[in-house]
């Protein structure tokens, strides 16, 4: 058994055929390609558009979609502090759907 350098806790060694990580590699490198070919696409988030980007893309401030969400007029979702909205949504609430 081998000491981690960060904690006193023995650190187990597992044997893993080359090919399987090769495999992973192989994996990492397919789901990493795929993530940039969406960034520079800009559909990382498909039909949603982040709070910061609708409030440039249509000259609001914070305040007013805050209480678009509080009034139930606008439906969100949050990935940890962050404010999505479907774009689909913000277009019905623009034209009065």
């Amino acid at each position: 058994m081998l000491k981690n350098n960060n904690s006193q806790e023995p650190t187990n060694l597992v044997l893993v055929p080359a090919q399987l990580v090769d495999d992973v590699k192989q994996l990492i490198n397919e789901l990493q390609s795929q993530k940039n070919a969406n960034v520079e696409n800009g559909s990382v988030l498909g039909e949603f558009i982040s709070e910061k980007d609708a409030k440039v893309l249509l000259d609001r401030k914070t305040t007013w979609f805050y209480e678009q969400r509080r009034s139930g007029r606008l439906p969100y979702s949050k990935v940890g502090s962050k404010v999505y909205y479907k774009k689909d949504d913000l277009l019905n609430l623009l034209n009065g759907k």
